[in-house]
């Protein structure tokens, strides 16, 4: 480590000195993310193409991007360069721009920040129960059953089955999918929106049958879990039913298709919540929309311009649910503080298997400038080169190392003296071609540096090398401010296939899963908010998907099997693991809540779930503030509900006694079943009027002490409002009901 040594002795100083002096003298806050400047670096060296640059996202001759605006901007120079703008979420603003135009594009007055997307990923049976939503289906202490009518879920993902029968309602009878955007094919772009393709009718939805990614069944396992029915698996199709299963779906294809130069970002995620949140207004519904995908690179503290345009998006009746990620056992992590006499940190890089690339994001603190470089290493750990150490000076810097083989790893860097919130940042994008160990040298005199990489760090044994750590895991785009981060917890750990085959993981029933991302938020915040089943559970996955033919590799997981009469497909459910199946399952208990109060805005929702979260002797005793392992707990949905509905009285019960009649499902499609609490063995009768006041059906009912679910069968009426009174000899209750 000789030549940090000897830079560490004055010369960086002066180094960090004239970089902060230089910054002072540039403009107050650079208006390029590092993606972007690269991005132009690149372009502008002499033996690029024109053609797509990879690492970057296209989509028919544009690129997509987030900015930051101020009242000032140019609107008349954007529509001039062919800008197309998307959402507007106050200040932070989505654009598609024409691919010839993006640097004249970072040039219009008025921008604050511009950041070209970046690829985003997606994160990947007894849930019911121990969320405790099998007694809010049922009903039991309030004065509904509640499974999720007229409130909207907006299922932002890909790999949708939009035939799957779970997307059919409990009877199999209604088609519950709304709309459909999908991002990724050419049609007819949503209002507002100038991309992608738009369907409202239930046919042309189901024509489709898939989205632009066949061979995936993320989505479909997300909205079945979420909004499931269930419909096709045991036990009156109650089994794998998901949590809020009669409401109304509305999709958002953002998966590109496989093998294209089409990818995610978040852009595209912005516009999407936008779009669902717009759809719910446009009903006069309220939306609990989630998104299961990820990104490790960004602030973490929940003021990236993805945060800030969630937390101007969502509001009264419009909440988002993001999965935590799934890095909770990935060393991904790495901060250190540095002082006047500890100035100095090494760390390897690690590389995925059969990958020779990889970013590393580092975010120092405000007016706090360091320095970051690169060596390579032997297999004897003798230091072959270093590229010297580049400070703070709002360039681009495009640099390689030399290995012992003379093979070449490429390191582009830029660095940042504030970026939107005021803070330092060097961003590093790495091919490494050699056969040596690449090291990451950074060095400061003052405040804290976090950093992450996809891969992680680690000390390779060196004692003047550092590890990684799994603390701060947690999804830059789940830190969000509005926004319920959501962790994941092992519900259950064995299954038996289809084939007869026991599968069974490891680990704890109950305890929190090995791959949950943890906490904090580098601003100190607890992350994840609250944690859900996300380990080994069972949902709907697309019948498109090849992987889950007999002869496919995902087969194994498959759990049930439904055979459509008419068509005669084989429609599957299938286990996953993931914080992309925990999350949904909060935006489920979330629809269930807003059924009871469409008005609920984020912060009414998660003080709710934080002051009625399951405690156990796996969550420990968790602080006031929270634990960054399990949030505030696991979620309670019975416990959420109860607590929003308060204390429940029956119609005629001058002692105020809990509430013990009411029917479910309501609305419904004829086949209801009546809820009745009695005291003691009793008969009660059931008469079912019209409007008009003529009566269509009448039956008595012998009871036993408890609760007793009488069906009451309607299937022969017309559709419409009919009134049902139950009667016994000290109760006699009203009770309206509609036929669908």
């Amino acid at each position: 480590m000789t030549f940090f040594t000897q830079m560490i002795n004055g010369t960086l100083l002066g180094m960090l000195l004239a970089g902060s002096v230089a910054a002072q003298q540039k403009q107050e806050s650079p208006r390029l993310s590092p993606q972007t400047k690269i991005y132009l670096y690149e372009t502008a060296q002499p033996g690029y193409t024109g053609a797509p640059l990879p690492g970057y996202i296209y989509r028919n001759g544009y690129m997509p991007a987030l900015i930051k605006v101020t009242p000032a901007v140019d609107a008349a120079a954007l529509e001039q360069l062919g800008v197309r703008t998307g959402t507007r979420a106050g200040n932070i603003w989505t654009v598609q721009v024409p691919v010839q135009y993006v640097k004249a594009f970072t040039e219009v007055k008025g921008i604050e920040y511009v950041q070209l997307d970046e690829p985003v990923y997606p994160l990947m049976d007894s849930v019911r129960k121990v969320t405790r939503v099998d007694s809010v289906h049922q009903g039991a202490g309030l004065n509904m059953p509640l499974h999720g009518e007229g409130v909207l879920l907006g299922i932002i993902d890909g790999g949708f089955d939009y035939t799957h029968p779970a997307f059919m309602d409990a009877t199999g009878s209604r088609f519950r999918i709304k709309k459909v955007w999908e991002e990724e094919t050419v049609g007819n772009p949503p209002t507002g929106f100038t991309y992608g393709h738009e369907m409202i009718d239930s046919n042309t939805i189901r024509a489709k049958r898939w989205d632009s990614t066949r061979v995936l069944s993320h989505g479909t396992h997300v909205g079945g879990i979420a909004g499931g029915s269930g419909y096709g698996t045991p036990n009156g199709n109650a089994s794998l039913r998901g949590l809020a299963y009669e409401s109304d779906l509305v999709f958002v294809g953002i998966a590109s298709k496989p093998g294209s130069a089409i990818t995610t970002g978040l852009t595209h995620m912005v516009d999407a919540i936008n779009y669902v949140f717009t759809q719910g207004a446009a009903e006069g519904k309220p939306v609990s929309a989630n998104l299961s995908w990820g990104i490790n690179s960004g602030p973490h503290d929940g003021s990236s311009l993805f945060s800030q345009a969630v937390n101007n998006l969502t509001g009264p009746g419009k909440i988002l649910s993001i999965s935590a990620g799934n890095e909770g056992l990935q060393n991904l992590h790495l901060q250190k503080t540095f002082t006047a006499t500890d100035t100095l940190v090494h760390t390897f890089i690690s590389f995925a298997q059969g990958s020779d690339s990889n970013t590393v994001d580092m975010w120092g603190e405000p007016g706090k400038p360091f320095c970051a470089g690169f060596s390579l290493y032997d297999a004897s750990y003798n230091e072959v080169s270093n590229t010297g150490l580049i400070c703070l000076d709002d360039q681009v810097h495009g640099t390689y190392l030399l290995g012992s083989a003379g093979d070449t790893c490429w390191i582009t860097m830029t660095t940042s003296t504030a970026e939107f919130n005021q803070k330092t940042r060097i961003y590093v994008k790495v091919k490494n071609k050699t056969a040596n160990r690449l090291v990451l040298n950074v060095s400061g005199h003052q405040g804290t540096v976090h950093m992450w990489n996809n891969e992680g760090f680690a000390s390779n044994g060196r004692s003047w090398a550092a590890n990684g750590n799994t603390a701060s895991t947690i999804s830059d785009m789940a830190t969000a401010a509005t926004a319920i981060s959501v962790g994941a917890y092992s519900s259950k750990l064995a299954y038996t296939n289809l084939n007869g085959d026991p599968i069974a993981y490891g680990g704890v029933k109950g305890a929190i899963a090995y791959f949950s991302s943890r906490g904090p938020a580098v601003d100190g915040t607890v992350q994840p908010f609250i944690s859900a089943p996300g380990h080994v559970v069972a949902s709907a996955v697309s019948s498109f998907d090849s992987t889950f033919l007999p002869t496919g590799s995902m087969y194994g997981s498959a759990v049930s099997s439904f055979t459509d009469a008419a068509s005669g497909k084989d429609y599957l459910y299938g286990a996953f693991s993931g914080t992309s199946m925990s999350s949904p399952v909060v935006a489920g208990v979330v629809a269930l809540m807003l059924q009871m109060n469409p008005t609920l805005d984020p912060a009414q929702i998660k003080s709710i779930l934080k002051e009625t979260a399951i405690k156990d002797i796996f969550t420990g005793t968790i602080p006031a503030a929270g634990s960054n392992t399990w949030g505030f707990g696991k979620i309670n949905a019975y416990g959420a509900i109860k607590k929003l509905a308060g204390p429940m009285t029956g119609v005629n019960s001058p002692k105020k006694n809990p509430l013990d009649c009411f029917l479910f499902p309501n609305p419904g499609h004829g086949e209801f079943t009546l809820v009745y609490q009695a005291v003691r063995t009793v008969p009660l009768e059931v008469t079912v009027y019209t409007s008009l006041g003529s009566k269509v059906y009448e039956r008595t009912f012998e009871t036993q002490e408890g609760d007793n679910l009488l069906p009451v069968d309607l299937r022969n009426q017309q559709p419409g409002i009919y009134l049902l009174r139950a009667r016994s000899e000290k109760r006699d209750f009203v009770i309206k009901v509609q036929v669908l």
